[in-house]
């Protein structure tokens, strides 16, 4: 069946949004909070309210946090070299303080990575309410067809906005396809 223009298509209400405490009341970077509950939710398996939406998140999702010396070197602009170096010593710091947590949820530093990788390439701050979130705007999460509307069997793609090139490599972990990154001199797309 043919979907209409502007018609929604899912609809996520508030209290089935994964979401991180409001900025104002974080102890530590706001990805590192929710990659612990992210964990300890995988943790309790089943019985998790969370399962279904934990079970449909890929099993990993490459961002600069894995980046070795030499490939943070290779981009060739300082300015993205200093912001993927400060991601990298942010998050392992953030390890120190929830060490305990991850391991007694049955996971260890990998894991940790992982979850806040995850957390970096699906979450996005609301205003609003001071959160990350994993999907929503004001009271629920629409997905909502484009002015085009969508034929039978059309594969459904969402826009993740007009972010700049570094933010995308740097956050999401991918530049579209549609441009290439261009850092300095480097084309490193």
């Amino acid at each position: 069946m043919d979907i209409a223009p502007h018609t929604i298509i899912l609809s996520v209400p508030w209290d089935r949004i994964f979401k991180s405490q409001p900025e104002s009341a974080l102890q530590m970077h706001w990805s590192a909070e929710m990659a612990v509950r992210l964990l300890v939710e995988r943790s309790a398996g089943p019985a998790s309210a969370w399962a279904p939406w934990l079970a449909a998140l890929p099993a990993h999702v490459a961002t600069p946090l894995e980046w070795s010396a030499a490939e943070v070197a290779a981009v060739g602009d300082p300015g993205i070299q200093s912001e993927v170096l400060g991601m990298q010593a942010c998050i392992t710091a953030c390890w120190e303080e929830v060490r305990e947590d991850v391991e007694s949820a049955g996971g260890g530093e990998a894991d940790f990575r992982g979850a806040v990788q995850l957390l970096h390439s699906r979450c996005f701050f609301d205003p609003e309410s001071g959160s990350h979130l994993a999907g929503c705007s004001q009271s629920r999460f629409n997905l909502v067809a484009g002015a085009a509307g969508l034929r039978a069997g059309q594969e459904i793609t969402i826009s993740y906005g007009a972010w700049p090139d570094t933010a995308f490599c740097l956050l999401f972990g991918f530049v579209p396809q549609v441009r290439q990154l261009r850092v300095g001199k480097a084309d490193l797309g």
